[in-house]
C-alpha cells in the first residue's frame, strides 16, 4: 500500500481492543473487516479502494484484535469470535449501527464462519445485540492445503508429530509455545501447540475451506454442513484467481458453488465469484483493475440486499 493517510474515528470497545472507523463515521451501517494471519490495521491492499466505494450510508471498521499482526500465534478463532461480538455489540449499543456486516480477508474468513455457525449458536443472552446482518468472504483459502503446497508431505506428517509429542511431554498442555524451530512453517510467528495443529491437522479448529471435507457425510463436525449449512444471512464470496494459498488444482468457482448448495439460494449474492487477475493478498502479482472489481463486487452485493 502506498503512503496515505485516512480520515476516521478510533473507537476503544474493550479493554485494550480497539478499531478505526473510516469517515463517514455517521453512517447508520457499517462492515467490520478481520484480516488474515500478520495483518493489522490497513495492512491489506486493497482496503482504500473498497472504502472509496461503499454506499454513502455505510462506513468501513478495522479492528485491531488479540489475534492481529503476530498475535495470532498464541489464539484461537473461539477468542476472535468472542472479541468480534464484543466490538459487534459495541456498535449496535453505542454507536445505533443499525446494519452490520462483517468481511473477512484469508484466515479472517474462518473467523466468519466461527462466529456465525459456532459462536452466536453458542449464546443464551442477548443474542439480539451480536447478531450481523450479512457477511463476505474474501480470498477463503484452506491453511491445511496452503501448508501441503509448499512443505513435502513426510516433513509435515513429522513436524506434526513432534508436536503432538511436546503436547504429551507438557502433560496434554496445547497451549505450551513451542521450539523455535517449528515457527518456520507459521511465518517466524511465535505458535502455540493448539495453533499449530489446528491449522495444520485435518479437522483441526481452522479446518473450514479444505476440499476434502466436501467428501464428508453431512453429520460429520467438519462437514460443510455444519459450518456453511448454519449460515442464515446473505453471503458474498469472492475468492481470488491467482491465490497462491491455493493448489492449483482446485477450481475455485466450482468450489464456491458447492459451499453455496450448503445454504438457502435466496442467501447467494449474484456479485459472488471469483476475482480475475487477483493474488491471495492482493499484493505484487496482482493484475490491473482487481482491486477495483472487488469494491465494486461489494459495493453491489450491499445494494442487493440492503
Amino acid at each position: 500500500m502506498s503512503s496515505s493517510s485516512f480520515e476516521g474515528k478510533i473507537h476503544n470497545f474493550a479493554t485494550k481492543l480497539s478499531a478505526f472507523e473510516f469517515t463517514p463515521t455517521n453512517a447508520p451501517n457499517t462492515i467490520i473487516f478481520v484480516g488474515g494471519l500478520g495483518d493489522g490495521l490497513l495492512t491489506v491492499p486493497y482496503i482504500p479502494e473498497v472504502v472509496s466505494k461503499l454506499p454513502a450510508n455505510w462506513s468501513f471498521c478495522n479492528p485491531i484484535l488479540t489475534s492481529s499482526y503476530n498475535g495470532w500465534g498464541t489464539g484461537s478463532l473461539k477468542r476472535d469470535a468472542e472479541e468480534i461480538g464484543q466490538l459487534v455489540k459495541y456498535l449496535r449499543v453505542n454507536c445505533h449501527k443499525k446494519r452490520i456486516v462483517v468481511m473477512g480477508h484469508s484466515t479472517g474468513t474462518q473467523d466468519v464462519i466461527q462466529y456465525l455457525a459456532k459462536y452466536l449458536p453458542s449464546l443464551t443472552a442477548d443474542a439480539e445485540l451480536f447478531n450481523i446482518d450479512g457477511a463476505i468472504l474474501q480470498a477463503p483459502a484452506s491453511d491445511r492445503e496452503m501448508f501441503s503446497r509448499y512443505v513435502p508431505p513426510a516433513k509435515l506428517e513429522a513436524l506434526i508429530s513432534a508436536v503432538k509429542t511436546i503436547v504429551k511431554e507438557n502433560n496434554g498442555d496445547e497451549n505450551v509455545l513451542l521450539p523455535g524451530k517449528f515457527s518456520k512453517l507459521m511465518f517466524g510467528t511465535p505458535t502455540t501447540a493448539y495453533r499449530y495443529l489446528s491449522l495444520a491437522v485435518p479437522y483441526g479448529d481452522d479446518d473450514f475451506f479444505s476440499n476434502d471435507l466436501l467428501d464428508l457425510p453431512d453429520d460429520h463436525p467438519s462437514s460443510p454442513a455444519q459450518t456453511f449449512g448454519k449460515v442464515k444471512i446473505p453471503l458474498l464470496m469472492v475468492p481470488s484467481e491467482l491465490d497462491e494459498c491455493v493448489p492449483e488444482t482446485i477450481d475455485q468457482g466450482e468450489r464456491m458453488e458447492k459451499w453455496y448448495g450448503f445454504m438457502d439460494d435466496k442467501l447467494k449474492s449474484k456479485y459472488s465469484g471469483v476475482v480475475k487477475g487477483a493474488k491471495h493478498f492482493y499484493g505484487p502479482g496482482t493484475k490491473e483493475g482487481a482491486k477495483e472489481d472487488l469494491a465494486n463486487r461489494v459495493a453491489g452485493y450491499l445494494g442487493e440486499f440492503f
